[in-house]
């Protein structure tokens, strides 16, 4: 982050202005591997890609082996780029080579006009649309996306003002200037809070401005009621649908660059440097409050709420009690915070704590740094942290923004529905920057996109382990399994309103993963969804292993639409920088693609294993385009059918493309073909070799 410059007293006036169940139809298509003989070397005529194959060429002796971890954090930079340049050349070279140019357009303007004929579908954003208009494009977008936001969120200069840009970005509004402040004591760390607090509470009521009384209530009451608790199936939608459709035309209204102004505002507390100011508060006289027990160091009176101050040693804050307060800031020990929410009197809520172990625990929707109809911001800076919750919880938003910052400590998050980075209406951010971490959820968790929502979570460091699902039963007839909708997953309530965008990010360290239906780097419904990892021996294990509560599942261990997958105008990617890698999923993933969407993986470095599935692995149903991509390695891809793509109308489009190493394809060692799966729109691609440029 900038320098804290304290420059914020005069007051800036932004003025912003507001913005102007299906049944399954797939079957694994018979497979079939007629070996065209395509050997040589793919030629390309840019001067650019001399350049970044250069890259790809210096680096490809090490691509076999794990990063250290200092190179791992860095090789969305050094990588990824220029290979998804040669892929993208790869996949235009393969079409032209088959006589499927024309096939491959046709399939993009079938995807164009259906957008077209849905234009001003209520809530859709502009990056899924252009994302959707370009698929042979969105796997570069989104690697630069991952990676610039890493950057900003992971980096040594954290940077959350810019993460928030890139939010504002793709949620179609005006990024915000974040303040500067300089911090250099307690007094001016404390006139730094009192004017983040001032300002975010003024844009906070420009974002709700243009609604009505009758739509703020609307959204009070129901929204949590339809999108959340009412939610105890498949959850693919949300019930009472012309409320609901109030409900997202409701939060289109809102003033979005104010929205995301709010949340700048408050950026600045994140800066550890604020910490240290912080810490050098002295107590002034003995100050008592009704909702905080221990020993307390100061009571301020402000305009938009008070500012309580807690001392050293253990304190409880019972968040709700404190109706009046705005802020809470303890300076050291382990302290126990309780519930939290925001409201009509109380907009917005911070809590900073500075050290010690703590914990974070309620049951009610809208805690832990999250917001169900305003602003929240949780910033711990110190500590082996618990936080437990339930619903809307642990940096999350329901028409609002919320976000949690956790900076070091071995850390376990608990929480239900729509938790740990999750956002319908606004932003949701977790990001906790070292430890090894524990993430537990059911469902809409850990980076998820809801309509007009801009859900993430980034862990920067550590060998964290996640869990989404476990409880929700899944929407098929036929297959066993739990619902997730979690972990880089964007969807939107189907006949309801187009989704949003969710994001997973994971630096470094070994992490394992766990998730059920429809969860890990996945699109549905008009949306996007990633996840990145940036290094680390990562195992993606499919399926919840046990029940939510620890006990044995109710369900038989299955994962149908995970793992990279894109389904019904939907985009999801999972993105894979270092490391001996597991992707595992039973059934439409890892790395599908149906009905007019993108599927994908791209691994970018390390001996890989690819389940064995009933239809993935870069293949293709129902007008679907996938891709499954690795450069370096000896791979195993399990069972058969890998790039299956039937005959269809516009078609059907499966990749696997795979450079270096001595690779698997189900018990066959292949290197150096080319061959047709399933049909001409199949293509199974191995090469000895990086392609050489000319």
């Amino acid at each position: 982050m900038r320098a804290l410059i304290f420059s914020r007293l005069h007051n800036t006036d932004l003025r912003h202005q507001p913005p102007s169940t299906e049944k399954d139809r797939m079957h694994n298509t018979p497979h079939s591997s007629r070996n065209t003989k395509y050997h040589s070397a793919l030629q390309l005529n840019t001067a650019k890609l001399v350049s970044l194959t250069i890259a790809l060429l210096t680096l490809s002796a090490s691509m076999t082996t794990p990063m250290p971890t200092t190179v791992a954090a860095k090789l969305g930079d050094v990588i990824a780029e220029p290979a998804l340049v040669l892929m993208e050349a790869e996949i235009t070279k393969g079409l032209e080579a088959r006589q499927l140019n024309e096939k491959f357009k046709g399939y993009q303007a079938w995807a164009v006009r259906g957008l077209n004929n849905t234009a001003g579908a209520r809530c859709r954003l502009g990056y899924c649309d252009r994302m959707l208009r370009n698929m042979l494009k969105a796997p570069a977008d989104a690697e630069k996306l991952t990676r610039q936001l890493h950057q900003a969120l992971g980096g040594s200069e954290f940077d959350l003002a810019g993460a928030l840009k890139m939010a504002a970005e793709k949620l179609d509004t005006t990024p915000a200037i974040a303040a500067e402040y300089r911090v250099r004591s307690g007094k001016t760390a404390i006139a730094a809070v009192q004017a983040c607090l001032a300002a975010t509470s003024k844009e906070w009521q420009t974002a709700i401005g243009p609604l009505s009384a009758d739509q703020v209530t609307l959204l009070r009451t129901d929204l949590y009621r339809l999108s959340t608790e009412a939610i105890t199936g498949g959850a693919a939608s949300w019930p009472e649908h012309p409320t609901s459709r109030r409900m997202c035309e409701a939060m289109t209204q809102m003033n979005r660059p104010a929205l995301l102004a709010a949340a700048t505002e408050l950026a600045p507390l994140t800066d550890p440097r604020m910490k240290t100011a912080l810490a050098k508060i002295k107590r002034t006289g003995n100050p008592k409050i009704d909702g905080a027990t221990g020993k307390l160091l100061r009571l301020i009176e402000t305009e938009n709420g008070k500012i309580l101050i807690g001392g050293p040693g253990e304190n409880t804050y019972d968040l709700d009690k404190l109706v009046d307060v705005a802020v809470v800031i303890d300076v050291a020990g382990n302290d126990t915070y309780v519930e939290g929410v925001v409201n009509a009197t109380r907009p917005v809520l911070v809590v900073m704590d500075l050290a010690g172990d703590d914990s974070y625990k309620g049951s009610k929707p809208g805690i832990q740094g999250s917001a169900l109809l305003g602003v929240s911001m949780l910033v711990d800076f110190a500590g082996d942290d618990k936080y437990d919750a339930s619903d809307v919880a642990q940096g999350t938003c329901l028409a609002g923004v919320g976000i949690l910052v956790d900076w070091a400590g071995t850390d376990a998050y608990s929480a239900m529905r729509r938790a740990q980075g999750s956002a319908t209406g606004g932003v949701g951010i977790l990001v906790d920057r070292a430890g090894d971490d524990t993430y537990h959820a059911s469902l809409y968790a850990q980076g998820f996109g809801g309509p007009l929502g801009f859900g993430l979570i980034e862990d920067t460091a550590g060998n964290d382990h996640y869990y989404a699902g476990g409880v929700n039963p899944d929407s098929y007839g036929d297959t066993p399994g739990y619902a997730g909708w979690s972990q880089g997953a964007g969807a939107g309530p189907r006949g309801i309103a187009n989704g949003g965008i969710g994001i997973m990010l994971d630096g470094d360290g070994d992490d394992v993963y766990e998730c059920d239906y429809f969860s890990h780097g996945a699109g549905y419904w008009f949306t996007v969804g990633l996840a990145r990892d940036f290094g680390g021996n990562d195992q993606r294990l499919g399926s919840t292993i046990n029940g939510f509560d620890g006990g044995e599942r109710g369900e038989s261990r299955f994962l149908r639409y995970g793992i990279g997958f894109g389904v019904h105008y939907g985009i999801g990617l999972v993105f894979d920088d270092a490391g001996n890698d597991t992707y595992a999923a039973d059934h439409a993933g890892p790395a599908f693609g149906y009905d007019i969407s993108l599927g994908g993986i791209f691994d970018f470095g390390g001996n890989d294993t690819f389940g064995q599935t009933g239809i993935g692995q870069g293949a293709a149903a129902a007008n679907g385009f996938a891709i499954l991509f690795s450069v370096g390695g000896d791979d195993d891809y399990q069972g058969s059918g890998q790039a299956n793509a039937g005959d269809g109308s516009p078609g059907n489009f499966g990749f696997l493309i795979d450079y270096q190493g001595n690779d698997k394809y189900g018990d066959e060692e292949q290197s150096d073909v080319y061959l047709e799966r399933a049909s001409t729109t199949g293509f199974l691609i191995d090469r000895s070799e990086i392609p050489k440029t000319e």
